[in-house]
């Protein structure tokens, strides 16, 4: 018998489709203990021959990150599948579309001159894949640390220390109870965050049909129970073996929809929108997006100092394209393309805005259960579904790192959510919009526009929207809040 038979059974099941959205190995929590850590090792063969498990730690990769891969890297879209192996790629691009992003970007080098037409130089990268995104280290799926920064942009952690591990604590002591904004405590025998009394962890936290998130599948949380915080993200008081103390000053909160991985239908009909919430209330074990992040990022947070683009802002009201900051919100709702602010708070029935997953911006409340929760959902604005793509609050919702960036890798330099190392987002076939492909046919489309990509892999990072969602010579989405466009 091979202790890891389940492991492979269970990655077989998402391989399938049949994870959907049963969250049953992590349940958010610590997950079942061998699926992470061999034992005595893999058992095979008649004679009991005894395989030891790869890395330290008895764990089933050689690394942290490897461990993890084991079952979320994975050739087709799925629950829980935030990596692409090389040789599944589609038309040369991943096939994830998580909200955090696909690491396989991080495996995509692009080539192209940077000045002038013709064809695409292939004699040196011009863009390297490990631009793209956080550069974990997982040795047995060939990701390595990052060439360009030996320590974490804006911050002193150390490259080669980054794993799955880094962000995400996979035996957090942390648990959500109550309802509203509930209370993030420890698990009592905790030495971080510990409240003397026990909560066990019924299911995740992390889904609109999530215990205490609102939804009537759901339900509430029980009285002496509670879910696991968002992703088990890490928060107060965690360490790894590798970089030791990470000071992280809270968790921040945030609701994402069941199916999150949205390929079919793709984002160019159908969003994702993750509710992201303001963790900055009177929880001391809640923080928000932005100072979370700025742990290891501490110089391009909100307390970064001068010349870095503010975050957790709360956007103005302002006027419609008005010459001044604090009219991001009136931007936000009214822009829906390069030369169009026609939106409205409550949106548009096509897939146009007002709220885009694109650039999303953080909801300014932590109530998960009237305000997180039925925010995050798929869809479009209908009268059915009012709230799915609703715009930006003025002087309450915000700008955050998640504005900009994902989470794990894009199809774009710094893992930015749309293209920022060229003028225009897309070209025109006489007046349509079209994406500027070195495959595009238009006429006299230079090397430095098509950046080495196709229109098949510049679809696929804006998650398979099709170029007509934007106008044509679309130009950069920074305009959805500043529309000087």
């Amino acid at each position: 018998m091979k202790l890891r038979f389940w492991v492979i059974m269970f990655s077989v099941m998402l391989a399938a489709g049949m994870g959907g959205t049963a969250f049953a190995f992590h349940s958010g929590g610590v997950a079942d203990c061998d699926g992470c850590h061999t034992m005595h090792g893999t058992v095979s063969g008649g004679g009991g021959t005894v395989t030891a498990g790869k890395g330290s730690f008895l764990l089933q990769g050689t690394d942290p990150s490897s461990t993890c891969l084991n079952c979320h890297q994975n050739a087709s879209p799925g629950s829980y599948h935030i990596a692409t192996p090389t040789g599944n790629f589609a038309n040369g691009a991943p096939v994830q579309r998580t909200p955090g992003g696909d690491f396989g970007w991080l495996m995509v080098n692009y080539y192209y001159t940077t000045t002038g037409a013709g064809a695409n130089s292939t004699t040196a990268a011009s863009e390297l894949g490990q631009d793209h995104g956080h550069n974990i280290v997982a040795a047995d799926f060939s990701y390595i640390a990052d060439t360009n920064y030996t320590t974490a942009p804006g911050g002193s952690m150390v490259s080669t220390n980054l794993a799955c591990d880094s962000c995400h604590d996979p035996h957090s002591p942390y648990r959500r109870i109550g309802t509203g904004s509930g209370t993030v405590v420890g698990n009592g025998s905790s030495t971080t965050g510990g409240t003397g009394t026990s909560y066990p962890i019924m299911a995740s936290g992390s889904y609109n049909n999530s215990p205490g998130n609102g939804s009537t599948a759901g339900g509430a949380i029980p009285s002496g129970l509670a879910v696991g915080v968002y992703r088990f993200l890490a928060g107060p008081g965690y360490s790894t073996v590798a970089a030791g103390s990470i000071p992280y000053p809270g968790i921040p909160p945030a609701v994402a929809p069941a199916t999150y991985n949205q390929t079919s239908p793709t984002e160019n009909t159908v969003q994702v929108r993750v509710a992201y919430g303001d963790g900055r209330g009177s929880d001391p074990n809640q923080t928000s997006w932005s100072l979370w992040c700025a742990t290891c990022h501490p110089k391009f947070g909100p307390t970064g100092g001068n010349h870095v683009h503010p975050t957790d802002a709360v956007m103005g009201p302002g006027v419609v394209g008005a010459p001044v900051f604090g009219n991001e919100a009136a931007n936000y709702n009214a822009y829906v393309m390069t030369g169009n602010l026609t939106g409205s708070f409550t949106g548009l029935a096509a897939n146009q805005g007002p709220f885009t997953s694109l650039v999303p911006f953080v909801t300014g409340s932590g109530v998960f259960d009237t305000v997180l929760g039925p925010l995050a959902s798929n869809g479009v604005s209908t009268s059915l579904t009012p709230t799915v793509l609703t715009g930006a609050v003025a002087g309450q919702d915000e700008v955050s790192c998640l504005t900009c960036h994902r989470a794990h890798a894009s199809g774009f330099t710094h893992m930015l959510r749309w293209n920022a190392d060229n003028e225009f987002l897309t070209v025109a076939n006489g007046t349509t919009s079209v994406w500027p492909g070195y495959d595009s046919g238009v006429a006299g489309l230079s090397t430095r526009t098509s950046m080495g990509r196709t229109m098949a892999q510049w679809q696929a990072a804006y998650y398979d929207r099709a170029p007509t969602v934007f106008a044509p010579y679309q130009r950069s989405l920074c305009n959805k809040c500043h529309a000087r466009d």
